[in-house]
């Protein structure tokens, strides 16, 4: 899919294969079962699939709402600057490594004072690409806990930009 961006928000899920590809922003990220990237709404964005293994990924958009509200809109004339002009393009480019939201992001509850979200060029602080379940072991090390007698073993996506230091007052 070239770049695109509408209003409702969209998370992915990767379920299968590793070459799951969703391009947020300039951020390039290649995800596999059981990692979530955000797409939040109005974000450039496309995605696909890369290599050569099959892949298969669970796409959810708030939608329904957004449409229930009348506030739905699309837009497909992705354009960057290039020498002060307006350029149409087929492809963003890549402005983060792919492996950014990862190293910011991706080490439950802590969040490195240094992460800018204006250096992203993210509009909103809650605007990041967050590849989760990179740690396939996580459960697997909880293996013989009882866990809750309704739910089992259940992990939480939590939004890391929200996780406030409890030493700060």
């Amino acid at each position: 899919m070239p770049p695109h961006r509408h209003s409702p928000n969209a998370i992915r899920f990767g379920l299968k294969g590793k070459g799951n590809f969703t391009g947020v922003d300039g951020e390039n990220i290649v995800f596999g079962p059981g990692d979530m990237v955000l797409t939040p709404n109005d974000t450039w964005h496309n995605h696909g699939t890369v290599g050569d293994e099959a892949a298969l990924n669970l796409s959810v958009l708030d939608l329904p709402l957004v449409e229930m509200l009348n506030a739905v809109h699309f837009e497909h004339d992705y354009t960057e600057i290039e020498n002060g002009r307006a350029v149409s393009k087929k492809l963003q480019s890549e402005r983060f490594s792919p492996d950014y939201s990862q190293r910011i992001y991706g080490y439950g509850g802590l969040l490195p004072r240094f992460a800018s979200k204006q250096k992203r060029g993210a509009a909103h602080p809650r605007d990041v690409c967050l590849p989760l379940g990179r740690d396939p072991e996580l459960l697997d090390r909880h293996r013989d806990d009882d866990g809750d007698p309704h739910d089992g073993l259940v992990v939480e996506y939590i939004d890391p930009t929200a996780v406030s230091p409890s030493s700060e007052q």
